[in-house]
Order: structure tokens, then C-alpha cells, then sequence
């Protein structure tokens, strides 16, 4: 008689298993094993699909960090928009206005929440907004 696989498989009965009945390829720990249930095949093949979902979920983190990032820059260019007052000066100037939204991001970004200076955080967001505006204003 063939030695067969040591593992127990549910049925469609509920609480009831019954024992593998493929043949053995592979030893482990004293019991036989088939090529589905060998423990180092089954913890690799684990391993591999946690790495897989790791980088799928790290992709997905980072375009839901993008998509913050970008609201935060639209939500600069709404409060400059708003600084600059009617609708026709804003369009006309709309370009300028992104940016000034776009360079106080990278500030943001360069510097962090504190910032150089006496300037920290989005109080340096707003000074540079100002200061782009009132160059606008300027033109």
C-alpha cells in the first residue's frame, strides 16, 4: 500500500475532515506530506503572497498620500483665489496663483512643520502665499 499524505481536508459536511489521499512527495517532522500541504512549501508560498499584498497596500498608501497632498495644494490655491478677490482678476492670474500654491508645498516640504526661522509650519505656507500674491498684485 502507498504511503499517503499525514493531513486532514475539510469536506462539505461541516466538522467532519478526512485525510488526504495524495501521495507523499516530502518528509517533515516525522509525517508525510503531499506537494499541496508540505509545510515549507505552503510557509513560502505564504510568505510570498504577504510580500505581494505588502507592495500592493504600500502602492495604495501612497497614492491616497498624493491625492492629500494635491487637495492641500488646491486647497492653497482656493485661499490665495480668495485673497486675490474678483473671479476676473483671479483668472487672469490663475497660473501665477498655482504657483505660488506649488512653491509653498515644496517650502512645506523642504522644512517641515517647523520651518527655518521665525516662520514654522503654515504660517511660512501663508507668508509665502502673501508673498506671491503681492507680486501679483504688483503686475
Amino acid at each position: 500500500m502507498k504511503e499517503k499524505c499525514s493531513e486532514h481536508v475539510a469536506t462539505a459536511t461541516p466538522q467532519i475532515s478526512v485525510s488526504c489521499t495524495r501521495k507523499v512527495s516530502a518528509h517533515r517532522n516525522g509525517k508525510a506530506y503531499c506537494w499541496q500541504h508540505d509545510p515549507d512549501r505552503v510557509k513560502r508560498l505564504d510568505e510570498e503572497r504577504r510580500v505581494k499584498w505588502q507592495v500592493e497596500w504600500e502602492i495604495r498608501r501612497q497614492a491616497e498620500k498624493e491625492k492629500y497632498q494635491l487637495q492641500e495644494v488646491k486647497d492653497a490655491c482656493y485661499e490665495a483665489c480668495k485673497a486675490i478677490g474678483p473671479p476676473l482678476k483671479v483668472a487672469k492670474h490663475i497660473g501665477a496663483v498655482v504657483e505660488a500654491a506649488k512653491n509653498a508645498r515644496q517650502w512645506f516640504d523642504a522644512y517641515g512643520a517647523h520651518g527655518p526661522g521665525l516662520f514654522g509650519g503654515e504660517a511660512a505656507i501663508d507668508e509665502e502665499l502673501r508673498i506671491a500674491l503681492s507680486q501679483l498684485e504688483e503686475k
